[in-house]
């Protein structure tokens, strides 16, 4: 069903599976050689992590913090866990769960440590991209944390003495 007589829209639920949109031109002009684009999203409760900065540097010899401020969208009141995706070999992140009502609800902090070497020789330099990613419990979807100076999930960590 075609119907656009103006550019305001108007969404309708019948059934829980089922929506009717109407499209309409402020100004009457309307035809096939217009376009118009809809984005429908889920507005699920989910969390959602920022990060102040996109680009994060530390030291091998010391367990490098990244701070991920969360908000949580829709009056999300689930778990959520953020783990941090992409290092080299020579260091690890553990995740990190958010609960409601405690001090990891509204912000979390990721900590990258090195990996010991067996012979005792200090853990080389890395650089590289890395994710971080926010999962909901109970949700197929995760989200990438971003910074705040950016829309892109475009996060760098730098480590080197």
């Amino acid at each position: 069903m075609w119907s656009a007589p103006g550019l305001a829209t108007h969404l309708t639920t019948h059934r829980p599976t089922d929506y009717r949109v109407a499209v309409r031109d402020l100004h009457g002009r309307f035809g096939p050689s217009f376009q118009y684009r809809l984005e429908l999203e889920n507005e699920s409760p989910l969390l959602v992590g920022s990060l102040a900065v996109d680009i994060i540097q530390g030291k091998p010899e010391k367990p490098t913090e990244i701070e991920v401020t969360l908000e949580r969208t829709h009056g999300s009141t689930d778990e959520g866990t953020v783990r941090l995706l992409g290092l080299g070999p020579e260091y690890t992140c553990e995740p990190v769960v958010s609960k409601v009502k405690e001090e990891s609800e509204k912000k979390v902090t990721l900590k990258v440590v090195a990996v010991p070497k067996a012979d005792g020789t200090p853990t080389a330099a890395w650089a590289g991209p890395i994710t971080i990613e926010v999962e909901t419990q109970g949700r197929g979807e995760k989200k990438l944390a971003n910074a705040t100076t950016t829309k892109q999930p475009y996060l760098w960590l730098r480590i080197a003495p």
